[in-house]
């Protein structure tokens, strides 16, 4: 039996907009997708092409039933013993104060929250004991409490989270089962991605490059040591974008990007932005 460690963030999100959806309306008719609506305006007309949109929200009872069988399931394929689930809380984190280039998550619009969130969120804490982290996010928690038990099993679909080695099962794909991320691994994702940038988070990286881009550029990396990828990946961003903007874009990038894996490092962090 196994000892599950989960990032209800992911949980959240994805069980929240399941229980919702996007009608497109046009000419008195309805449309369950974007492509339906494509389709249609493909046809012939005599008057410009105008449609409206809104949201059908399913029953709270849905969203939280969405949650329920998910948590359920991930404990059935994981075999678990015990479990811990860590959420973000509402509140700025250290990411926030750390972004000079763009606001953190600054891309995101009001609407990026599904309907049932909170309740789902309250439910998720209440019935299943989830812990909300506070100056972090879950993904850091998460992280740490992985390293600091060898054997556990992070799951989550956060790309993010391929960050830290160890034994991972993605809940959305569980068809891939339990699978092992190396300490090779998890570094060569983590320049990836400084490399690349998220656009997830609004994270620039070096612009234009995405993460096929970036994979091809440090495909020579791999085993390489933590020195060498960061001489080699500031190199690139000096190399684009100028010594000065360079160097502070990538040292920037490089610290919104990494995931804590370090408990010292998590405790002073949450302290600190906690004061």
């Amino acid at each position: 039996m196994n000892y599950v460690i989960i990032d209800g963030d992911s949980i959240l999100y994805r069980c929240g907009f399941a229980s919702q959806h996007k009608i497109y309306e046009c000419d008195g008719k309805d449309f369950a997708s974007k492509k339906e609506l494509n389709e249609y305006e493909k046809l012939p007309r005599g008057e410009p092409f105008e449609y409206t949109s809104r949201i059908e929200v399913e029953p709270l009872e849905n969203a939280l039933a969405n949650v329920k069988n998910t948590i359920e399931s991930i404990l059935h394929a994981t075999q678990a013993s015990d479990y811990a689930i860590y959420i973000s809380s509402n509140t700025p984190t250290f990411r926030d104060t750390l972004a000079t280039i763009q606001p953190y998550k600054g891309n995101r619009s009001g609407n990026d929250k599904p309907v049932h969130y909170e309740a789902c969120r309250n439910y998720i804490i209440n019935v299943w004991q989830a812990e909300e982290c506070f100056g972090i996010e879950a993904d850091d928690k998460v992280a740490v409490e992985c390293v600091n038990r060898p054997g556990s099993i992070l799951v989550s679909n956060d790309k993010d989270l391929l960050q830290v080695p160890g034994l991972h099962f993605n809940w959305t794909k569980p068809d891939e089962g339990i699978y092992t991320i190396t300490k090779e691994d998890a570094l060569h994702y983590k320049y990836i991605q400084i490399l690349s940038g998220d656009s997830v988070d609004n994270i620039v990286g070096i612009p234009g490059l995405g993460d096929k881009g970036a994979d091809k550029l440090l495909r020579n990396m791999y085993g390489s040591t933590e020195e060498e990828y960061d001489e080699m990946c500031s190199l690139y961003y000096i190399e684009r974008l100028g010594d000065e903007v360079g160097l502070h874009n990538y040292q920037e990038t490089k610290a919104l990007i990494t995931i804590i894996i370090n408990s010292e490092q998590l405790e002073s962090v949450i302290n600190r932005e906690n004061n």
